[in-house]
């Protein structure tokens, strides 16, 4: 498990889901901004939102490590439901070489997903790379 130890007490600031792409926003206590991207997401949670999400951590999980336990939690499935369905999504996910990012609050909002990859980039990069839409009134 890779841990992202620079997000302790930083910020999660929000989500931007585009098809299978979420860009996560977050910030660090030092106030700096970065976006995780996650690219072919399979399956996304995020609840608890409310001013000022305090991140306790930020985690992925490699396919290997995967648990029906981490399945269950990002799909939502009813107790009950867990045995049947999470097995076979485990095994689905651990075939597809899919990793779990989790951003664990300490106050506030919290997310998982599901994906095939996560890159991170600070803000102004993300910015950057873009594409330029025109502004309203022209």
């Amino acid at each position: 498990m890779v841990s992202f130890k620079d997000f302790h007490d930083g910020e999660f600031e929000g989500i931007w889901i585009e098809g299978a792409t979420a860009h996560v926003f977050v910030k660090t206590l030092q106030g700096e901004r970065f976006v995780l991207t996650a690219t072919g997401v399979a399956a996304l949670a995020a609840d608890g939102f409310c001013a000022g999400n305090i991140i306790l951590d930020i985690e992925s999980t490699s396919a290997k490590d995967l648990t029906t336990r981490d399945i269950s939690d990002v799909r939502r499935y009813r107790p009950g439901m867990e045995d049947e369905h999470a097995s076979k999504s485990l095994r689905k996910a651990q075939e597809g070489g899919l990793t779990m990012l989790a951003i664990n609050p300490s106050y506030g909002g919290s997310c998982l997903l599901l994906c095939a990859g996560v890159g991170v980039a600070t803000r102004h990069a993300w910015l950057d790379r873009q594409p330029h839409q025109p502004s309203a009134g022209r």
